[in-house]
């Protein structure tokens, strides 16, 4: 059983300092740590620095992902509700956690361990732990729509949250989709974001209302917006946030990454513009660290600290050993410093996780199987890009238009661009006819002013006369 135990954290940190000298030696979601780490996921670029080999992937040397998980979400909500029994706490992502998958047994074989669930079991415990899961694109992703057979199949599996009384949610990326009337015949409560990265500030939501919300069930709609980086400030980013009318709202409790919102701050964030009660949430990783965070030191390494394995791209995010006791430290760290600042509530991230650290960590022969048949599907789709590329860039370059030949008398063009066809000569300006003068009185010329060299308009020639009407006198 994971102990109890979060270090001393005030409010005044602000999560913007590292713990306190005399908290570091206190225990957080500790577990005895004898799993060694595993091997970087494939591309993760080999072994650490200073490492000649790495070492080899033994089965009984690999955590079981799925569980860790289970445990540290646990061990946060028991801390939480232990605090604040109101406190929300939602999962976004690991739809799979709920039951025990037949990896699990398989690694229960191995390690020697008796499994005190059967496979496909549900794991109430993990359930009773969270108020909700947060899923994407039930209904829509990439501005294109989610199938119906997929999303009853995806909310079918989720089914025995919904009966223990768990709210389920939805993130859909769709500029252009309306899946506000689907997720509410389904009862999701659903937002939809016009990019990815959940930068935009929508401030009139679908069935917007007036009344409190303090409570995950009664809110009818939701507002996930995760990266302030198009706002100047902080007192904007916060101007527009206050200006929403939405029951919930997710954030970052820090301002582009790096400034962190003070309690006061958080508190001003709680009401709507029409006045009411909302929920404040922030959002929280389990699985990624960031250099941008309090806790992040400028010396860490690949390897160390020991939990630390690669960066992911450069967006200053790393892969952490998420199951390692000084990593859990960090996380209690920030979980403790959010509740401080009075957040209604934690967003957990990064939960799906598990399922490429299994792909690329087999512990049976039939897992083994398929990560050779994988990489080798994909070194053959390699072969097969690189062979196009070599055949495109070996092929004959298509022979340039043969210039136009200028016609006689036509003068070549210097800027006319290759094969464009001969301009066609412009046509002369129509002359206007000269508007006869009002007075019937010629003008003088004038003596010193030669006369111009035009020919008079002529004149309207005499209409004739209409004959005459029989039987009239001529």
């Amino acid at each position: 059983m994971i102990r109890t135990a979060l270090l001393a954290f005030t409010s005044a940190f602000a999560l913007c300092l590292t713990a306190p000298a005399w908290a570091q030696d206190a225990d957080l979601l500790a577990i005895p740590d004898n799993l060694t780490r595993t091997l970087p996921p494939s591309g993760g670029g080999g072994p650490r620095p200073g490492e000649e080999k790495a070492a080899p992937i033994l089965p009984e040397n690999v955590p079981n992902y799925r569980s860790e998980l289970r445990d540290i979400v646990t061990e946060l909500s028991t801390y939480a509700h232990g605090r604040n029994r109101d406190f929300v706490l939602l999962v976004r992502g690991g739809a799979d956690l709920i039951g025990k998958a037949p990896r699990e047994t398989a690694w229960e074989e191995i390690s020697n361990k008796t499994g005190a669930l059967p496979t496909g079991a549900l794991q109430r415990a993990y359930v009773r732990a969270v108020d909700g899961i947060v899923l994407d694109g039930l209904y829509c992703a990439d501005d294109k729509p989610t199938s119906a057979e997929t999303r009853k199949a995806r909310l079918e599996a989720l089914k025995p949250m919904v009966e223990m009384g768990r709210r389920i949610l939805s993130i859909d990326i769709c500029a252009a989709s309306d899946a506000t009337r689907p997720a509410a015949a389904d009862k999701v409560l659903q937002f939809t974001a016009a990019d990815r990265r959940l930068q935009a500030i929508p401030t009139r939501p679908p069935h917007e209302n007036a009344d409190t919300q303090v409570n995950l069930w009664g809110a009818k709609n939701l507002l996930v917006t995760l990266h302030s980086e198009p706002r100047d400030s902080k007192a904007e980013w916060l101007m527009k946030l206050r200006r929403t009318n939405q029951d919930i709202i997710v954030i970052d409790a820090f301002h582009r990454g790096t400034d962190p919102l003070s309690a006061a701050e958080v508190a001003s964030l709680k009401y709507k513009h029409l006045g009411s009660r909302r929920l404040v949430l922030a959002a929280m990783s389990l699985t990624i660290a960031n250099e941008d965070r309090f806790y992040w030191k400028k010396e860490w390494k690949p390897g160390a600290p020991a939990w630390l394995v690669r960066r992911l791209g450069d967006s200053g995010d790393w892969q952490v050993d998420y199951w390692h006791n000084d990593w859990k430290q960090v996380l209690g760290q920030y979980f403790k410093g959010l509740m401080d600042l009075g957040f209604d509530g934690v967003m957990l991230e990064g939960l799906d996780v598990y399922q490429q650290l299994e792909s690329d960590n087999p512990i049976t022969e039939e897992e083994r199987k398929a990560k050779a048949d994988a990489e080798k599907a994909a070194r053959e789709k390699a072969k097969a890009l690189a062979r196009a590329a070599a055949e495109k860039a070996a092929q004959p370059a298509a022979a340039p238009a043969a210039a136009a030949k200028p016609m006689i008398g036509e003068e070549v063009d210097p800027n006319k661009p290759v094969g464009a066809e001969p301009a066609k000569p412009a046509k002369p300006p129509t002359a206007t006819p000269a508007k006869a003068p009002a007075s019937t009185t010629p003008a003088k010329p004038t003596p010193d002013k030669p006369k111009p060299d035009t020919k008079p308009a002529d004149k309207p020639l005499p209409r004739p006369p209409l004959p005459p009407k029989p039987g009239s006198s001529p």
